[in-house]
């Protein structure tokens, strides 16, 4: 009975440090693909390319919310600055 509670600790304790050193050598090789990731010029590119796809979501959303209340301050009341039909407003 001791004999089988200390063989399945040791078996636990190993299986344990297996799963370290496959988490470590995974944070290790993800390191390596990061660093190689950043050395190319087209990651530079994409990720110029990304700022500029978010300014632009930023800038049109930031013209969805003003510009209705803006066109109809400068346009009037019933200036088609709105694309939403009458029945879904409340």
């Amino acid at each position: 009975m001791i004999a089988e509670s200390s063989r399945n600790r040791g078996t636990a304790s190993a299986f344990w440090k297996r799963i370290a050193q496959t988490v470590r050598q995974s944070a290790i090789d993800t390191a390596h693909l990061f660093r190689r990731l950043i050395g190319q010029s087209g990651f530079y590119r994409l990720l110029v390319f990304f700022l500029f796809i978010g300014f632009l979501k930023a800038i049109f959303l930031q013209m969805d919310y003003v510009f209705p209340k803006f066109g109809i301050r400068e346009l009037g009341m019933h200036a088609p600055v709105e694309n939403y039909p009458q029945s879904t407003r409340s």
